[in-house]
């Protein structure tokens, strides 16, 4: 959706302004109308779609069946920390998870604008 400028209202509200290029969504604390209305505003440029956490839990999953683009997929981190921790250890996850952030925070000013 183009650079955030702020942790505001409007800028859920006005995201309908934003260019419809390739884009990905995130959300944990958005209704399910305001998931509706990012997937039908990016509709096939949207490539992903995660549900991270669940603020409005009684209406998880509510008209995702409907929705254009990829189907939100949910992320409970702690769930799947848990589970790579049982697989892996947690000294294998810990050094996997530092990686990761390093290689991040390495390639992100390349191909993210903020």
């Amino acid at each position: 959706m183009g650079p955030h400028r702020g942790n505001h209202a409007d800028d859920y509200a006005t995201f309908t302004d934003a260019p419809t290029s390739t884009s990905c969504s995130a959300g944990g604390a958005g209704t399910p109308e305001r998931r509706s209305d990012v997937h039908r505003h990016f509709a096939d440029s949207l490539r992903y779609a995660c549900q991270v956490g669940a603020t409005f839990w009684e209406e998880l999953g509510a008209g995702e069946a409907d929705l254009p683009g990829p189907q939100p997929e949910s992320l409970f981190a702690p769930a799947q920390i848990a589970k790579r921790s049982e697989e892996w250890g947690s000294a294998d996850v810990d050094a996997r998870i530092g990686r990761s952030l390093a290689e991040f925070l390495d390639t992100a000013p390349q191909w993210l604008t903020v």
